[in-house]
């Protein structure tokens, strides 16, 4: 959980990260698909069966006070709130926890609330089948309503749906358009225009030297 916090603070505040930081959220890890996994299989829901005892004290023993106790076995529900897990009735299962709620703020905050990282995602038929997967638990239970940046959200994957995206190849699967290369190329073609560094032209002076030594010796 820690973890997923820390991620949701990062693409919350992706606007104001350096370009090669924002590269490898998108194409590097693919922040927005790895929150699919987490949406279909919640880790911090479960159900268990649990067994449960009880005194009971039937009408034939009642004049002697004396007590049995019965054992029952039930399947329950669980959800992980506040560092415990919490029994939960079936009818609040929609209801989202602080857990729940921080991979559909990192959908959010990458898809639609930065728009360089939006830009910047380079979406294909792999990817984009991907994302339409949480389309049907944003639909369900009224999400929208619990947490209103969804409907920014649910907006976004229903213009999806309907977008000529390219085949996804064997390179770009489960990736972007190559920010991150981008970048590494540009610092590259930086250095290139600058010049050599102190060490490098260093370096170039050593190699001059040792090559002009060495001519001399064999002269």
């Amino acid at each position: 959980m820690a973890a997923l916090n820390l991620a949701q603070y990062w693409c919350q505040h992706a606007e104001e990260l350096p370009l090669a930081a924002r590269s490898r959220l998108l194409d590097v890890h693919d922040f927005p698909l790895l929150m699919i996994p987490l949406l279909e299989e919640p880790p911090w829901t479960r159900r268990r069966e649990v067994t449960r005892r009880r005194a009971t004290t039937s009408s034939s023993s009642s004049e002697n006070g004396a007590q049995t106790t019965t054992t029952t076995t039930a399947m329950v529900w669980e959800k992980y709130i506040d560092g415990n897990w919490a029994e939960v009735e079936p009818g609040e299962l929609l209801r989202l926890t602080k857990c729940e709620a921080q991979p559909w703020l990192v959908l959010y905050h990458l898809l639609c609330n930065s728009p360089s990282c939006r830009e910047a995602y380079g979406l294909n038929a792999y990817r984009k089948e991907r994302l339409l997967r949480a389309r049907k638990y944003l639909n369900a239970g009224g999400l929208t309503d619990q947490l209103p940046p969804l409907a920014d959200l649910a907006r976004y994957l229903d213009e999806l749906s309907i977008m000529g995206v390219p085949e996804a190849t064997e390179s770009t699967r489960g990736r972007g358009g190559g920010g991150l290369g981008w970048t590494e190329s540009t610092g590259l073609a930086q250095r290139a225009q600058s010049g050599p560094t102190t060490s490098g032209r260093r370096d170039l002076q050593r190699a001059g030297w040792r090559q002009n030594l060495s001519s001399h010796c064999v002269r």
